[in-house]
């Protein structure tokens, strides 16, 4: 996971986030209020007063006042009076609790200080170059034989102008970080300009096809009903000379069979020429008619590929093909 401070990322520990490093300096900004500005319903007894009364019983302890920040310890008002006086402790840094004055770096170093976590009443002093941490002179005496080590403060001026240099050598970085920055933000604006401009265009375009789409398609259907009108007509117009023929034939064939059976010898004998005659032309009209084949209509509906470099022009497809009477519709 990224770090939270500088976004470099690292490996979760197995015993997860309680095994990662503290943040020292975050720690000390917490424990500096707890320090100088307590609730107010909490009452910070004196430090020193409590030592005395675990040895002489019958003193009341009073309520601290100051913070020693060499002793690490909280005295009430008389306390720190003999604090100034005596000749160890009268340089010693005193801050008034509950104060208001602003908490600078050097006041938060001086309460936070860190102490060893073996002996509790050494100050980490001392850092070791090799292992790359602070100890007490204890420790660094005891666990880092034949390590250089310098003491907090030296080490510290040394690490702070690593540090400017390092925050130096950055300005340059962070200012084309800057520039690159402006122009993505640019490039942003002209992406999407662009895409709503497209957009507009697929859109206008869209609609524009729609309605020559429609335009087509109600050409097509006209030219297809006038090919309906005109097929239908030449159909209607072949069965109804059916219809005639088969009138002719039936009227024919009932004034025959009348001849026969109601009809005298010189009727019939009258009427053969012309009954012969007859017949002979209904035959000729029949084989005119049965040589007439039905009417069909071999027409389709092609679409338009639309990849066709002609397609604009013809959006929907097109109808194609011919009937029996030679009629070629496109």
């Amino acid at each position: 996971m990224p770090c939270p401070i500088c976004r470099q990322r690292f490996k979760i520990p197995s015993d997860g986030c309680t095994g990662l490093q503290n943040n020292y300096y975050v720690e000390g900004l917490i424990r500096v209020p707890q320090i100088l500005n307590p609730f107010v319903r909490e009452i910070i007894l004196c430090d020193a007063c409590l030592e005395e009364d675990q040895e002489e019983t019958g003193r009341e302890v009073q309520r601290a006042e100051m913070y020693c920040c060499d002793c690490k310890q909280r005295l009430c008002g008389e306390c720190c009076r003999h604090h100034r006086k005596l000749k160890l402790t009268k340089n010693h840094r005193l801050i008034q609790i509950n104060g208001q004055r602003p908490i600078d770096g050097d006041l938060i170093q001086s309460i936070v200080s860190d102490v060893c976590e073996l002996h509790k009443q050494k100050d980490l002093e001392i850092y070791c170059c090799v292992c790359k941490t602070c100890v007490c002179d204890i420790c660094f005496t005891e666990h880092h034989e034949g390590h250089k080590g310098t003491h907090v403060s030296k080490a510290e001026d040394d690490f702070r102008k690593t540090i400017a240099e390092n925050i130096e050598a950055l300005k340059t970085y962070i200012s084309q970080a800057v520039v690159k920055k402006s122009e993505i933000g640019k490039s942003k604006l002209d992406v999407q300009e662009k895409l709503v401009s497209l957009e507009y265009d697929i859109t206008r375009r869209k609609e524009d096809l729609k309605q020559a789409a429609d335009e087509h398609a109600a050409s097509l259907l006209e030219e297809l009903c006038s090919v309906r009108q005109s097929t239908m007509k030449e159909i209607n117009l072949e069965a109804d000379n059916i219809d005639a023929q088969l009138v002719r034939l039936e009227s024919y064939s009932t004034y025959c069979k009348k001849i026969m059976s109601k009809g005298s010898v010189f009727d019939i004998c009258r009427s053969i020429g012309d009954l012969s005659a007859r017949v002979n032309e209904l035959k000729e009209e029949m084989q005119s008619l049965t040589e007439l084949q039905p009417m069909t209509l071999s027409l389709c509906f092609i679409k338009t590929e639309l990849e066709d470099e002609e397609g604009h022009n013809n959006l929907i497809g097109q109808l194609k093909g011919e009937h029996e009477n030679n009629l070629l519709i496109n």
